[in-house]
């Protein structure tokens, strides 16, 4: 009888460990895709809030990137 409910334990804690893993990959999954949206609309999640600069960080590295291929901005290493 005690070996049928330590199985029984066994298998509780092996479901909710699961269910534990799935809701926090879900939840993790929700709050990158919210970021991710968040950098083609330009809402600033942490960081600095410059309102100064209005462009989106998705912007910004697209144009720091276009301004390195076409020479117009230069990087050098430290």
């Amino acid at each position: 009888m005690i070996k049928i409910i330590e199985k029984i334990k066994k298998k509780d804690s092996a479901k909710q460990d699961s269910f534990i893993f799935g809701v926090s990959f879900i939840v993790t999954g929700f709050v990158f895709l919210i970021w991710f949206i968040s950098l083609f609309y330009g809402v600033s999640i942490g960081g600095s809030e410059n309102t100064a600069n209005t462009s989106t960080p998705l912007e910004s590295i697209s144009n720091k990137v276009s301004n390195f291929f076409s020479g117009k901005e230069t990087y050098t290493a430290e």
